[in-house]
Order: structure tokens, then sequence, then C-alpha cells
């Protein structure tokens, strides 16, 4: 379908469509996709479970935007359906041409009807996103170890060796069904072939599982950057992958990582802001942060699905009001109106959510409503701060109360 700019919007069915695209996304991210070759090779063998998206003018891809069915874990474990954004770009040539909010509109109306509760991204620029109903709704933080004067507690019995590319797949898939933090987002069966290293040509990642009593723990990978400053060992640890499936696999693993020979730094990016990590030294001072940042981003499509969704960690009873302009401002969206959560239950027990008429508590924009859904801080701070109104005395407070989450979100995954 051609607009009457000439920019004919097309979904890739096709090689020549679907390298057309991959062109186009290498100039808007400013970088050649490692693995390449095996990636498309992947990606052709299944071209109908992504919606990839291109916009064509004169022959050539000028924007990009691929969708795709997720699921998303609300506080308590339960999963809802969401729709993935990711790949978007356009071209510098093509900007402000509609490209982006065309390809947005008609990805989420049909996510909308689809059954989606919500859809997510994670924002390469903080503020274009907002005018579609997106909000920051997690972060992440990098962490930097000294462990060269950290001291280390003794390590257990569990069993942890490196593997092949298969067998870790295996386990961090088997990990992944067992984590339930809120905002964890589902993988794509691609993206864990490459964080295995079975897509295309062997890396330098190591790769290692934690077991105990037989049965998968704990998965890792990490690199290395070997350096020698003085005659002396000063090497570089990265860690892209920890996960465990309780504190003590995640300690086990922290412990290994400070603990290899030659090592005097261990990084680690994108971690949950309460990762345990800095819980595993004596000396806690030789874990800092060294940078945090938004990361995923939701657009609520049907809060009563949502907040049903979720457990209550005390019973009440809370009204939103919630304003949601549309997409792009073009009208009143799906999240727009009245709700009311109701939790009668004990601690940790399940709520409703439906529209109502009655007088709101607490009124806040759409951008607002993931960050309070998965209660990545405390609304009591969002009223301070502006970007929620008490319209009720102590609505804030009660319905911290209820919304109370022991871990922080985190989506775990990036797409």
């Amino acid at each position: 379908m051609t607009d009457s700019s000439g920019i004919e919007f097309q979904r890739v069915r096709t090689p020549e469509q679907y390298a057309g695209f991959q062109e186009c996304a290498s100039i808007g991210f400013q970088q050649r996709m490692e693995n390449a070759e095996a990636w498309t090779e992947a990606i052709l063998a299944d071209l109908d479970a992504l919606d990839h998206r291109v916009a064509v003018a004169d022959g050539r891809t000028v924007g990009t935007f691929l969708s795709f069915d997720q699921r998303l874990t609300a506080v308590g474990g339960a999963t809802v359906p969401a729709r993935a954004v990711s790949a978007v770009t356009v071209l510098p040539t093509h900007r402000r041409r509609g490209i982006l909010g065309r390809h947005m509109r008609e990805s989420l109306t049909a996510a909308r009807v689809d059954g989606a509760a919500a859809a997510t991204l994670i924002a390469a620029e903080y503020a274009i996103y907002a005018r579609y109903g997106f909000g920051q709704s997690t972060e992440v933080v990098d962490y930097r170890i000294a462990v060269d004067r950290a001291q280390l507690p003794e390590r257990s019995s569990d069993q942890l060796r490196y593997v092949g590319g298969d067998e870790y797949l295996a386990a961090a898939d088997g990990i992944r069904e067992r984590v339930s933090v809120p905002g964890r987002v589902s993988r794509l069966g691609i993206n864990g072939r490459q964080s295995a290293g079975l897509l295309g040509k062997d890396d330098d990642k190591q790769r290692l599982v934690l077991r105990r009593d037989g049965d998968v723990a704990g998965v890792l990978i990490y690199t290395v950057e070997n350096k020698w400053t003085d005659s002396r060992p000063d090497s570089t640890v990265t860690v892209s992958e920890l996960l465990g499936i309780d504190v003590a696999a995640e300690r086990e693993l922290w412990a290994f990582v400070m603990s290899i020979d030659w090592v005097s730094t261990v990084l680690a990016p994108q971690r949950a802001p309460d990762d345990i990590v800095s819980t595993v030294p004596v000396d806690p001072r030789t874990v800092q942060v060294s940078n945090r940042c938004d990361m995923l981003w939701i657009r609520p499509l049907d809060v009563p699905a949502l907040f049903a969704a979720r457990t209550y960690a005390a019973p009440g009873r809370i009204v939103l009001d919630v304003t949601d302009p549309g997409y792009d401002g073009a009208g009143p969206g799906p999240a727009h109106g009245r709700f009311l959560i109701e939790s009668a239950g004990a601690a940790g027990g399940a709520g409703t959510c439906a529209p109502t008429d009655e007088p709101a508590d607490l009124a806040l924009d759409v951008t607002d409503l993931g960050r309070l859904w998965l209660s990545d801080e405390p609304v009591a701070r969002r009223v301070a701060v502006g970007s929620v109104r008490e319209l009720t005395d102590g609505a804030a407070a009660r319905a911290d109360l209820m919304l109370f989450s022991p871990r922080r979100p985190w989506s775990v995954e990036h797409f």
C-alpha cells in the first residue's frame, strides 16, 4: 500500500525484502549485525512467525519495523500476552514523513484485536515513544566489581562446569521457565540460539551450567578481556547472562565469577536494580553501580486483563482514572477510562479489575500505568514527583500496600 508521499508500506515475505530490511536497520543502528548470514538464514526459514515490515521509497527500504508475540510476567508470576516491538528504524533521509507513526498505529491496533494485554519495547531514545502510550516500566543498572579487593564466601559443593551450546540452551530455557520475576519477557528462539553460540561462527564466550543434585540450578555466560599491567594480570570479565533458580544459586555463580584467576574487575551490565551481587563480597564497597537506565517500556492495551493477572500484597480497593490520548494523540486509546481494582484475599492473593463509574482515587497518564502495574516505584513517590495525582486522602498509601512487590521488576531479555 502506497501513501500520498509515494512511500509504500509492505510486509516482508521474500529474501529480497528482508535484505532491504537488514540494510536499512544496519544504517539506523549504525552497525552491522553479528552473524548476519546465519541470522538471515534462520529468519527466512520461519518468516511468518515474525512480522517484519518495511517502508519503501523509489525502490529502497527507508524504514523498518518488527513485532512479534511475547509473554509478559506480572507480579506473582502469571503471564499475559503482549506484542513486542523491535528493530524500529527510519533512514535519516526520510524522517518526519510519518513512517514510524504508520507502522506503530497498525501494529498496536492489530495487537489489541489479537488480544494482547500490552505492547512492549526497549527504547533506544527516550523521547520518542510516549506519544504512542509507552512509558518506562523497568530499570536496569550496570555493576562494576573490584574483585582484587573483594573477600568472597566459601563456595558450595554444587556442580558447576563449562558446557557446549546445545547443553547450555536446554539449561537456559529450563531456568527461564522457573524464573518468575515481574517484568520478565519471553525470549525468541532465535535469540536463545544466538546466546548459546549456535548461530553462526564460534564466539569467545564461556558458558557454564550449575547443577544441584543433578538438576539445573543456574546458567552463566561471560567473556574475558585479557590484560597485564606492570607485569601483573589485570583482566576484566564481562557477564552477559547469569540466572539462578534461587538466591543461593545466584550467589554461587557470582562467587565463581569473582574468583576467576587473573581477573581484577567484573562488569555486569543491565542487571536488576535489586540484584544480590553487592551482598556476595564481604566488603560491599567493592561493588559499584556504574550506570542506571530505563529498560522495558510498556504500552497498556487491556487494563482489566493486566491488573487481574497480578497478585496483591494486601486486601483493598482503589479506583484509577487513566488518561489515554490514543496513538499519537489521535483520540481516546484502549486504556482510557476509570478502573476499580479490588483485592479481598490474603497477602499474595488474586484481585479483580473492571471499568467503573465510581469516583477516582488516583489519576495518571497511560505512560505511568505500566510502572504502577509492575510496582517498580512506590505510588506515593510518583505522587510526590507529580506523575500521579492523589484525588482522595490516603489513596497512595493504600495503593502501595496493595501493590507492593518483594522484587523490583526486571525484563531479563533484550529484544
